[in-house]
């Protein structure tokens, strides 16, 4: 009996042991190893794709294509996942979105076995038909600000991943945090975030004009520019303009021979006019690497080239023939 009772105790030992080496979440049941220090929630090799941030997520051990929005305040699901979900939780009624057309979407708890990297998240997720907002239905889903907010959301486009870490609060006892990691991420540019928690940054595009752009990565298509900004440059002495094509259409677009973020040149940039002034995936993707910090609001970008002057946003003007929508950018919903 005595033998049996110290087996035991020793298994019990053994995985304890296990259990703070692995970082093992028991609420989770997904072993969390770290990143500068940190927890990693997600290190996962992007899909390849011409218009979003495209990412692998699980449900049933099945993979599904989800895009990341950091201008969607909750991710959702299309329609055709609706069999996936937990149970009904509520419904929000003639939520606006980017496509002139209020939607209802239906709130279900998340599945047991969703996953995203080593992420297993709780809580709930939208559902709505993907078709009523524009030809997203090679989507399966969208990851938004709820699973990405208050971590560090880095997108490494030179070697296609997506890393998620949960950056601890500076008051969490158990903050490991390494001080010199921030070396790696590149340049750091200060991030404005609005009520919802979508991201901005300042942009100068000349002397006078100091533009604040929304940071959309569920945008595709043409970097946009507030009308009154473009009228502006567009008047002024030796502004390049030309057509790019837009569908069928011609439209008229700006060329800005030099645009600077913080102590980055970037040069360079075209811009079409619109309501707001809005980058997206396509001028991201122009960098080797770009780092969201949502706990204290920075954003680092590492140039293609290591120095402050590039090319980065050369083929940002180049078209993808893709329509643009009247609201001028094409992420999926306000809520």
């Amino acid at each position: 009996m005595k033998r049996t009772c110290l087996i035991i105790l020793i298994l019990l030992l053994v995985l304890t042991s296990l259990a703070v080496v692995l970082r093992f979440d028991p609420r989770s049941l997904v072993c969390r190893p770290k990143m500068w220090g940190m927890p990693l929630l997600a290190d996962i090799a992007l899909i390849d794709d011409p218009e979003f941030i495209v990412v692998p997520v699980t449900i049933n051990s099945k993979r599904y294509r989800f895009f990341v929005d950091t201008c969607t305040v909750n991710s959702c699901v299309d329609i055709r996942l609706k069999p996936l979900l937990g149970d009904f939780v509520r419904t929000s009624k003639n939520v606006p979105n980017l496509s002139n057309a209020n939607l209802d979407i239906d709130y279900y708890k998340l599945p047991e076995n969703f996953r995203l990297g080593f992420l297993k998240p709780y809580g709930v997720i939208g559902c709505y038909d993907f078709s009523v907002i524009g030809d997203l239905t090679a989507y399966d889903g969208i990851i938004g600000m709820n699973l990405l907010n208050d971590n560090l959301l880095q997108l490494d486009i030179e070697n296609k991943r997506m890393r998620l870490v949960r950056k601890p609060s500076s008051a969490e006892a158990d903050s490991q945090e390494d001080p010199n990691y921030k070396k790696e991420l590149g340049y750091p540019i200060p991030l404005i975030r609005d009520e919802r928690d979508w991201p901005y940054i300042h942009i100068r595009l000349s002397d006078t004009i100091n533009e604040l752009f929304m940071v959309d990565t569920g945008l595709r298509g043409h970097n946009y520019l507030r009308r009154e900004s473009f009228d502006k440059l567009r008047a002024k002495e030796g502004t390049e303009y030309e057509r790019v094509q837009d569908g069928k259409e011609q439209i008229e677009a700006i060329r800005i021979a030099e645009a600077r973020l913080a102590n980055i040149k970037v040069s360079p940039m075209v811009f079409i006019a619109n309501p707001q002034s809005v980058l997206g995936t396509k001028f991201l993707k122009y960098f080797k690497m770009v780092t969201f910090d949502f706990r204290d609001d920075k954003l680092y970008l590492k140039p293609m080239i290591d120095t402050p002057s590039h090319n980065a946003a050369r083929e940002s003007g180049k078209s993808t023939g893709t329509k643009v929508h009247k609201s001028g950018y094409s992420s999926a919903i306000h809520e």
